[in-house]
């Protein structure tokens, strides 16, 4: 591989599972469950929820439809760092928004809402722009709030309008007047045939976009909306078991002193499991009423190359359900092989209680103490555990946040 103004220096960190060892780095099998895959803790895997009543919410006041979201929405100058090829063309610039940022926040009153609410049936969606030089092409992609994945509705037309139908477990939780967890994308494309050579584009300028959500005529709640913390104040939140092999990846942080921060990067990775973007395996979510998230890491440093002996160490970077944003916590708890990280959760960081998977992601980067060097090298298993707690009196939640 060629050598860039950064040095990725490949510095082996060989994790191994917790069987054998000796070594000064190694966690002991005591305090390490990579060699298991059964939790450190008895999970507890449905939610508890209350006695089925029904009972209803009229939130459209007879309303046939209700203005989701209108305003322009930005793309980006930095085209060349988010450039990707599918088979529409060549990606130039991309935006991620929700429905807050039209600047509109109305509840129940009015013709506005930053709610996707129960009962709807669907949503319209319509986009105007008139640069077509800046912007070409543009892809349309929608997050339900059931979901962390997007779902691409396609290409789309200046001036026509798109409809995206919804299913019950779609909307937002009952309850809610202003906290969505609907997030939406526009990608701008350039529609060239040609992979190579790429046409250096530059997606700028503003598409305004403007969305209705429609009255689909349910009043009623079914099921009621669950309670996940009536047996205890703390909940099993998944865990992730990774086995990396020869994966090189670089610090994206400044906790090493002389560590510049890089985007995420990992080469000679496994496709489906790498250091980053790891997250726990369905069902298990962060629920709405959690207040705090203690997350274990577990890894192994079984040897180096050649004579030097660097103090290494793995670093966990994560995101909640209101950001892609990675952050970095600092560690409660280190030693060798291990960290403990707590987390304190907002309402907004945390799953929707109808999701089947959590929008949580985790990674690992390597921390390199005394040297300038940014890359480290895996091989062996990382493991992540995952606890959720309720701290406090979190009745509020869910009411109209």
């Amino acid at each position: 591989m060629a050598k860039t103004p950064v040095v990725l220096a490949v510095i082996a960190l060989l994790l191994s599972g917790c069987s054998g060892g000796g070594k000064a780095n190694e966690a002991s099998p005591s305090e390490s469950p990579l060699d298991t895959s059964t939790p450190s803790e008895a999970p507890d895997e449905q939610p508890d929820t209350f006695d089925p009543k029904f009972h209803e919410h009229d939130y459209w006041a007879d309303r046939p439809k209700v203005l989701l979201f209108s305003g322009p929405v930005e793309l980006s100058r930095d085209a060349l760092s988010e450039m990707t090829v599918d088979q529409y063309g060549v990606t130039i610039g991309s935006k991620e928004f929700d429905t807050k940022t039209d600047g509109d926040h109305s509840g129940l009153s009015g013709d506005q809402t930053d709610v996707v609410f129960q009962g709807t049936s669907h949503i319209e969606a319509k986009f105007q722009w008139t640069d077509t030089n800046q912007i070409p092409g543009l892809r349309f992609s929608f997050k339900h709030a059931a979901t962390p994945t997007f779902t691409l509705v396609g290409p789309v037309e200046s001036g026509k309008v798109y409809r995206i139908d919804l299913v019950k477990y779609m909307a937002d939780m009952p309850h809610q007047l202003s906290l969505s967890r609907w997030k939406f994308r526009l990608d701008a494309f350039t529609p060239q045939t040609d992979t190579l050579p790429f046409e250096v584009n530059y997606a700028k300028g503003n598409v305004q976009v403007e969305m209705w959500i429609y009255n689909g005529g349910g009043r009623f709640i079914d099921p009621p909306h669950p309670y996940f913390f009536t047996k205890s104040t703390t909940r099993y939140g998944g865990e992730v078991n990774v086995t990396l092999k020869n994966c090189v990846v670089v610090n994206d942080t400044k906790i090493g002193a002389q560590q510049n921060p890089l985007n995420p990067m990992g080469i000679n990775c496994p496709n489906a499991k790498g250091p980053i973007d790891l997250r726990a395996e369905p069902p298990h979510i962060i629920p709405w009423e959690a207040t705090k998230a203690v997350i274990q890491l577990w890894y192994n440093v079984s040897g180096y190359p050649g004579d030097q002996k660097p103090p290494i160490e793995l670093g966990l970077k994560f995101h909640g359900s209101d950001h892609t944003k990675y952050q970095f916590p600092g560690a409660k708890e280190k030693r060798a092989g291990y960290a403990l990280y707590e987390v304190g959760v907002t309402e907004a960081m945390t799953d929707s209680p109808y999701a089947t998977q959590s929008d949580w992601m985790f990674g690992v980067y390597p921390i390199v103490q005394g040297v300038s060097d940014y890359g480290g090298e895996f091989s062996g298993g990382i493991h992540i555990h995952v606890t959720s707690l309720k701290e406090g009196d979190t009745t509020g939640r869910g009411m109209g946040n």
